[in-house]
């Protein structure tokens, strides 16, 4: 299903968008030790790619992104898999009961009751309408391996309150975000004069974190 792939597609984009924005480390740095996580809300993007037949469809998807910041200047930013399973569980449900709609109509367009549409499914793949459909979704992704892929590393440092980041060996000091800690919330945001030229769903600065360890 190309329009599944969609789904992979923006969330590896939400992982790389922060690895493009650092190893030694400064003192404004251990606020930023420990893990943070912020949600990512792709479902009014990844809705909207459904096709307009479709339209109307509201699914929920959130992806939990959490990031480790490391006191040996490590990094790490990976998708809660647990997190990510339920939440595409609960959209793959409600995509699931939409479909079944749009499918029974699309048989009444070829005027087949859904008594008939049913049966005609049941005998040509033997199984029921809803079977089929969750069946090719499921089919379709793997949420495991699909966290895995995103999972990022690199090196980070903190100047004053500017954030580098990289997956490369070398920090680039033309790329930063400005960053401030106050309680249990990180934000980033960006740098003076700058615009943020992100098209990933869900995403726009300031970014809202929190510390969750």
């Amino acid at each position: 299903m190309k329009r599944i792939s969609k789904i992979v597609t923006m969330l590896l984009a939400c992982i790389m968008l922060f690895s493009l924005v650092g190893c030694g480390k400064a003192d404004t740095g251990k606020a930023l030790y420990g893990t943070w996580a912020m949600d990512v809300d792709l479902s009014e993007e990844l809705n909207r790619e459904m096709g307009d037949e479709f339209a109307g469809f509201d699914g929920k998807l959130v992806i939990t992104l959490k990031f480790d910041f490391n006191e040996d200047g490590s990094f790490k930013m990976y998708a809660d898999k647990e997190a990510l399973r339920e939440s595409f569980a609960g959209w793959m449900d409600s995509f699931v009961a939409f479909s079944l709609d749009v499918m029974y109509a699309q048989f009444e367009d070829m005027g087949l009751s859904r008594e008939e549409a049913d049966e005609l499914v049941q005998s040509s793949y033997d199984c029921t309408m809803e079977e089929y459909i969750r069946a090719m979704m499921e089919s379709s992704v793997d949420i495991d391996a699909m966290a895995d892929e995103m999972e990022t590393k690199g090196i980070w440092e903190a100047k004053g309150d500017k954030l580098y980041m990289s997956e490369g060996s070398k920090i680039d000091v033309n790329s930063f975000d400005i960053f401030e800690v106050s309680g249990d919330t990180l934000t980033l945001n960006l740098p003076e004069g700058a615009t943020d030229d992100s098209d990933i769903p869900g995403l726009s600065y300031p970014y809202s974190l929190h510390k969750v360890k």
